[in-house]
Parts: C-alpha cells; structure tokens; sequence
C-alpha cells in the first residue's frame, strides 16, 4: 500500500546514496583543485609563521631581489617566469599568468610571517 506523503522503500535507498555522490563528487574536485596549485604556493601555505630565512633559502635558492628595512621585516621576491604550450598547461600557470612573483616577509627573528603571489 502507498500511502501519499511517505516514501517508498525504493526512495529511501537512493535518498541514502544521493549525499555519497555528492561527497565523492567533491573530494574529487577538490582533489582536481590541488593538483593545480604551484609547489611555491603549498609550500608557502604550510611554512608561514614556522620557517625561517635560512629554510626558505634552501627550499627557493638565491632571492631575485632582498630588501631589509633596518632592524626591522625584510621582504625577499622570487620571480618565476613559466612558458607554456597549447598542448602541455603547466600547474605553475595558475591564472594563466606568465610571470610570478613571490614577495615574502620576515620579521626580525627572521621569520616569515606573510607571503604574497601576484603577476609580475
């Protein structure tokens, strides 16, 4: 007997499923997200307020450009020029710009506290 208003048994196992999908659909998409994000930018992300300017030397190499502000912050850039083709697009190409900047900020302990990426 069907009773209107009440859902059948046929409508509660696909109600059970429908949240699945969605969230199979978005770990998925934020999966796909991730994969396009530059390795500067992930690491950045997990280093700010925890390395220091020696680290981040390692990791980045000689800074394009080093500015200190007395016994204050010092700001270092690195700049990535990214060349792509139609037929191979390059994760580092986030925002379909061709020159990055990276301008990072250390505080006197020489920490780095802040970090920007903008177009050159």
């Amino acid at each position: 007997m069907v009773v209107p208003g009440i859902a059948g048994e046929s409508d509660m196992g696909l109600r059970r499923t429908q949240p699945t999908c969605v969230l199979v659909a978005a770990a998925a998409l934020s999966l796909l997200l991730v994969s396009c994000v530059p390795w500067q930018w992930e690491y950045l992300i997990d280093a700010t307020d925890r390395v220091t300017q020696d680290d981040v030397h390692k990791r980045f190499g000689d800074p394009l450009l080093a500015k200190s502000f007395g016994e204050s912050d010092s700001i270092w850039t690195y700049r990535y020029e990214v060349s792509s083709s139609f037929w191979m697009r390059r994760g580092d190409m986030v925002g379909g710009q061709r020159c990055i900047e990276y301008l990072l900020t250390f505080d006197i302990e020489e920490v780095l506290r802040y970090w920007v990426r903008q177009p050159c």
